[in-house]
């Protein structure tokens, strides 16, 4: 039990200690994922319910090895008295406390921390060198323990998901007869101006623009908000983000009926496979009324080392200094597909309504070989984040060509899956709806305006929508016509119900199409305070406060923080260049476009760009 003659505990002993250390502090951080994403609702990405407790374990017992072996070595060239048997344990006790308390973001500075989780693992080996034995039997007990939180969460989350979904799937009504699939993709991020469908030079979506000869085609198609959460609350409820509650750190609630559960209601076997593991997850509540709810990546050493802080942290400063800057969470749309045909295989004999998200053409764009290189250099740059507040033109120009790529992959996907339909025989009765969540920005607007959800100019928000439904009505055609995300359930009620009134507000996309006096409702758009933006500092208009949008045929509105109003030419400023709000030639269109606003949101003393969010303070006299 002890180490030669130094009376210290054997190195036997201190490898069980470790273990049990590495187990301890694994499971520790597997629930404090889960207490940040589900209690603090923090874009933590997937894995944060279940698989966690097994994989952070697995992380943490893998890294916390990596070191005692580290250590074991240099024993081998150091006097023992200076390498004793059990600072094995104090080290990896140090550690592993350290990467708890970082992981805890409760205030403590990396220097406070490093002083706490060293005095721990001083404190830890000094038990065990005065009571060996009783340590040995603490450690034995905590291997025990940890192993089975381990094994158990292996099989206990798909056993209980299971048993959910089969419950859900046996307690659906009888579905109508001939009853039409509905499949929804969303590109995440893909805005229409990079598209080839929309006169884009390059040839980026021939599956698409082959798909949309078969359907109908909106140019004027914009997004509710340029991020992620609120977009697909729209998209799920039919809602603008004002009505709803989906917003940073905040969940949609149950106020309003959803997309899934109102095709359920209907006999409709539902699912959603998304490839957006941080907003995306069903945390932010938008997965209620899916029997099968989709946000977890490829199982691999990626996706296991991103569960532990220190391994995570070790694998991207270790990728990024061999000139990898990809995220360590990656799930490609190829594997949105596959997760799909393998669910819809064991639901045959009911019609489905499926939700898919690619999101490739997210930053950090990187699509998969042969598409990192089919419209850009070899070595070039991909990564942006929103570490990057500005960027030269070369960069930019770099960043862009690698996003062209990334839709060009999501494109090369959705020709995957119409053809495993096809195969299948379920593509001519099948529904089919191509949109994104909103667009990107490139410094059209200046080197600062890079990525998403730092303003609402057109960039950000005009993406594709392509609805294909040749047996159930839909003309083949484009359409002029001002429409939004939100329209889509309205759509799909009227599609595959179209003898009862739609139960989501929004109008029909075929409505709109059929509406050719150019004079629809405008549409709107919002989002809140960019939430890492300093005021006025950083030239984002979200930094100022939240910002609207009412948007028509011809015309952009806009208004930000400070009530500055901007109007622009949608017809012939493709990038919203000129601002025409003082021309006195477009004061018609002005007082219009800010009508709809406030009827759509309210005056600007009372306007939230989510519902339960504080109003603006009154501005200074």
């Amino acid at each position: 039990m002890t180490d030669g003659t130094h009376g210290q505990p054997g190195l036997r002993l201190a490898l069980r200690g470790s273990l049990a250390a590495a187990l301890t502090f694994g499971v520790a951080e597997a629930a404090n994922a889960i207490r940040r994403h589900r209690l603090d609702h923090l874009p933590t990405g997937e894995y944060v319910a279940g698989e966690v407790f097994w994989m952070a374990p697995v992380a943490a017992v893998v890294g916390l090895g990596l070191v005692a072996a580290l250590y074991l070595g240099l024993r081998t060239v150091l006097p023992r008295r200076f390498a004793p048997a059990h600072a094995v344990l104090g080290i990896t006790v140090s550690l592993g406390a350290f990467g708890l308390l970082t992981a805890m973001s409760i205030g403590l500075s990396w220097w406070s921390a490093g002083m706490l989780a060293i005095g721990l693992g001083v404190a830890v080996q000094r038990a065990f060198a005065r009571w060996p034995a009783a340590m040995g039997r603490l450690s034995s007990v905590g291997i025990v323990i940890g192993t089975a939180i381990a094994l158990g969460a292996t099989v206990l989350p798909a056993w209980m998901r299971t048993r959910e979904e089969r419950a859900t799937y046996a307690a659906l009504p009888p579905a109508t007869e001939n009853a039409p699939n509905i499949l929804v993709l969303i590109w995440d991020t893909a805005r229409a101006q990079n598209m080839s469908l929309y006169g884009y030079t390059r040839p980026t979506t021939p599956v698409l623009d082959s798909l949309a000869t078969h359907g109908l085609v909106f140019d004027r198609a914009f997004a509710t908000s340029p991020w992620s959460l609120p977009s697909h609350a729209s998209i799920f409820t039919g809602h603008y983000p004002h009505e709803l509650t989906a917003g940073p750190r905040i969940p949609l609630d149950r106020t309003q009926l959803t997309l899934a559960e109102r095709f359920a209601s209907k006999g409709y076997a539902t699912a959603a496979m998304t490839a957006n593991l941080f907003y995306g997850s069903p945390d932010y509540g938008i997965d209620r009324g899916f029997s099968r709810y989709d946000a977890r990546p490829p199982i691999n050493w990626r996706s296991i080392a991103h569960t532990w802080i220190l391994t995570r942290r070790v694998a991207l400063l270790t990728r990024q200094a061999l000139g990898n800057h990809d995220t360590l969470l990656r799930r490609r749309a190829e594997h949105v597909n596959s997760s799909f045909l393998s669910w819809m295989d064991t639901h045959e004999g009911r019609p489905f309504l499926a939700v898919l998200n690619y999101f490739d053409a997210h930053e950090p764009y990187r699509a998969p070989a042969p598409f990192d290189t089919k419209f850009a250099a070899p070595g070039s740059r991909y990564w942006a984040d929103e570490t990057l507040n500005a960027a030269d033109s070369s960069v930019l120009r770099q960043l862009r060509d690698m996003y062209d790529g990334g839709i060009a992959y999501d494109d090369f996907a959705l020709g995957q899956l119409l053809q495993s339909l096809r195969e299948r025989g379920l593509l001519d009765r099948t529904i089919v709806i191509v949109t994104s969540d909103h667009g990107e920005e490139f410094g059209e607007r200046g080197p600062t305006l890079l990525g998403h959800n730092r303003s609402l100019y057109r960039q950000a928000l005009q993406v594709p929508m392509v609805v294909v439904a040749p047996s159930h009505g839909v003309p083949v055609g484009r359409s002029s016509a001002a429409v939004s995300i939100r329209d889509i359930p309205a759509t799909l009620s009227q599609l595959a119900f179209p003898s009862e009134p739609s139960p989501f507000p929004g109008r029909s996309l075929l409505d709109a199409a059929g509406d050719t006096s150019r004079a629809g409702p405008p549409v709107l758009a919002m989002t809140e305070k960019h939430r890492w933006a300093r005021t006025g500092t950083e030239g984002w208009p979200t930094s100022w406060g939240s910002l609207f949008s009412a948007l028509s045929v011809t015309h952009q509105y806009l208004v930000d923080g400070r009530g500055d109003e901007g109007l622009y030419d949608l017809l012939h400023d493709p990038f919203d260049g000129t601002n025409l709000a003082s021309d006195s030639t477009q004061r018609l269109a002005l007082s219009q476009l800010r009508g709809a606003l406030t009827a759509g949101v309210g005056p600007p003393a009372t306007r939230v760009a989510r519902r339960g969010a504080r109003p603006p303070k009154p501005a200074a006299p």
